[in-house]
């Protein structure tokens, strides 16, 4: 079993879309070559002061390719080889379910299920068939005896020259889930949460808020069902009535500008570590 370097923890923390904002979203299975439609305007816009302080996807992939050249190099001085994956690093929008569904074209299409993410189903599929088909020179020589050395260490190290200490990013990450889950409690957003219920039991649906909605065990399909898109495109149209997202987005980056300012040190020193971390996985890469 791979042993989680430094560099792997962090860009699982960043790919993955932080809890908060994946709490509505339905399991589905692998789709087929379906194209997600392209961000919307509502949600292009929703960008928040502490993601500055995470990896982008661009970076992430900066990250895994730097990783994959250095075991590489490492694995052919043994004399084996080691197959890279090919990676894309495009756009990236981690807060677009962060408040719920926003898109009207996603909600007609998709319901509450996840958006298709044909790169990522690709780069699984190619790291799954990677893993598979090492033997076991080739997994001794990455991972170690011992799981937790071997040519990745080796990388890490690399990538972790002139490095005093790691981007502190679980921390981060739940710094902002806590400013979310504080968000949710407001004023500000429990009154705009009523709003946009009694817009909801105007159409019949009675939710008492969006989350709660995605939330719906109805859902728990392999694929939406036309009453799933109805309560979705009612929930978005709702939101629009409401400016239930905006008005939800704009506290939480009042919340995380103040947190900011409160931990402003451990935050500056974090980013400084990240920026040689980066610059470093660019030299690698190149």
């Amino acid at each position: 079993m791979r042993s989680k370097t430094w560099a792997t923890v962090g860009a699982l923390l960043v790919l993955s879309v932080s809890s908060a904002s994946c709490a509505n979203e339905r399991p589905a299975e692998r789709r087929q070559a379906d194209q997600a439609p392209a961000a919307g305007a509502e949600v292009r816009g929703l960008v928040l002061p502490l993601d500055v302080y995470s990896l982008t996807a661009a970076e992430t992939t900066l990250v895994a390719t730097a990783t994959d050249k250095l075991v590489q190099a490492c694995m052919s001085r043994q004399g084996l080889h080691w197959p890279q994956l090919v990676r894309t690093g495009g756009e990236s929008w981690p807060n677009r379910r962060r408040y719920g569904l926003a898109e009207p074209e996603v909600a007609a299409k998709y319901g509450y299920h996840p958006t298709p993410d044909p790169e990522s189903d690709a780069r699984a599929a190619q790291s799954d068939a990677r893993e598979q088909n090492l033997s076991s020179a080739q997994r001794t020589a990455a991972f170690g005896q011992d799981g937790r050395s071997g040519c990745f260490d080796q990388a890490e190290r690399v990538l972790r020259k002139g490095v005093p200490k790691e981007p502190e990013w679980s921390w981060i990450e739940e710094l902002g889930a806590d400013l979310y889950n504080r968000s949710k409690r407001t004023a500000e957003v429990t009154q705009v949460d009523r709003s946009w219920s009694a817009c909801m039991r105007r159409g019949g649906f009675g939710y008492t808020n969006p989350m709660a909605a995605g939330d719906d065990q109805r859902w728990a399909t392999q694929q939406a069902t036309p009453a799933e898109i109805a309560v979705a495109r009612a929930d978005v149209d709702c939101k629009r009535r409401t400016s239930h997202t905006p008005i939800w987005w704009r506290v939480e980056v009042d919340l995380q500008r103040k947190a900011i300012k409160s931990h402003s040190i451990r935050l500056r020193a974090s980013l400084d570590n990240q920026r040689r971390y980066l610059a470093n996985a660019r030299q690698a890469a190149s």
